[in-house]
């Protein structure tokens, strides 16, 4: 959580994007089966809530 305080809220919504994009991808390769680690979708759902959970923090720290 260190680290990602010490990106700016840009950086990170680009990150949520990315990571978008990727869990996408993870579904679309269970869909065709491909997929061999199921426990991506967690990971990579976890993660958006960390960068989410960041950019909140952020955004109040400012206000204040």
């Amino acid at each position: 959580m260190k680290k990602l305080m010490e990106k700016d809220i840009a950086t990170l919504r680009e990150e949520i994007i990315a990571y978008r994009k990727e869990i996408f991808n993870v579904r679309l390769s269970a869909l065709v089966g491909q997929m061999k680690d199921t426990s991506q979708f967690k990971k990579i759902r976890k993660q958006i809530a960390r960068l989410k959970t960041a950019i909140t923090i952020k955004e109040s720290s400012v206000g204040h």
